[in-house]
């Protein structure tokens, strides 16, 4: 009776062990992934390391998203106006031509 409980025991405490290893590899890898930060490249593994996205291709486009505009000074359709933002009219009106 006493080995079983022993061994009980035993199993217990390997069990814990496991369970806090666990928990700490779990916090490790949280941890770390806020410190990595990458590049990432569609079409090339050798992103220029001072862009965030590289998109590389020899017989392919880019398809920017396709808006109607309203005029250079009003934000509609989007919400508001936002520095570097890309998007290509598609319609004519009030100062904007497509492009």
């Amino acid at each position: 009776m006493t080995l079983s409980i022993t061994v009980v025991g035993m199993y217990r405490e390997d069990t814990k062990t496991i369970i806090t290893m666990k928990k700490l590899l779990y916090i490790l890898a949280l941890t770390a992934s806020g410190f990595v930060s990458a590049q990432t490249g569609i079409g090339t593994t050798t992103p220029n390391p001072d862009a965030r996205l590289e998109v590389s291709s020899t017989d392919k486009g880019l398809l920017m998203p396709r808006i109607e505009l309203t005029a250079t000074t009003a934000t509609a359709p989007l919400s508001a106006h936002v520095a570097g933002m890309t998007v290509y009219n598609t319609a004519t009106a009030g100062d904007v031509t497509p492009g």
